[in-house]
């Protein structure tokens, strides 16, 4: 493996994905929104058996 793609993998390894997406805090505002178009700021809050998906800001002009 190359150095550049070594870089990459140690940069964006399994453990690094773990830290960003599963315990630590979020570095942009997150939410999540219900198969039924409900939209909630906690994974927790989702009814149960509810098809969700998660959403992050991307751009300057989004307000909750």
């Amino acid at each position: 493996m190359s150095k550049r793609e070594r870089a990459y993998w140690d940069q964006n390894g399994g453990e690094e994905c773990w830290r960003e997406f599963g315990v630590e805090r979020k570095k942009v505002p997150t939410g999540f929104i219900s198969g039924k178009g409900e939209f909630y700021d906690s994974v927790l809050k989702v009814p149960l058996h509810h098809n969700l998906m998660m959403v992050f800001r991307v751009g300057k002009n989004w307000k909750p």
